[in-house]
């Protein structure tokens, strides 16, 4: 069979909870920037730099 339903629904989860962790971590820099460009956000607090995901970008780094 070509479509596999239970790895399917294993990957939307994965993908459901990267993107949810992402929005948490997005929040959490936004309320801790210092600085923000278009694509990046500097937090001095945490001594960190977060490079937002685009549409046609989403490696992990």
């Amino acid at each position: 069979m070509f479509f596999d339903k239970e790895k399917h629904l294993k990957n939307k989860e994965k993908r459901e909870n990267e993107k949810k962790e992402y929005e948490n971590i997005l929040q959490s820099f936004k309320k801790a920037s210092s600085l923000t460009s278009e694509r990046l956000i500097f937090s001095d607090k945490k001594n960190e730099v977060l490079i937002k995901k685009t549409l046609l970008d989403k490696r992990s780094i």
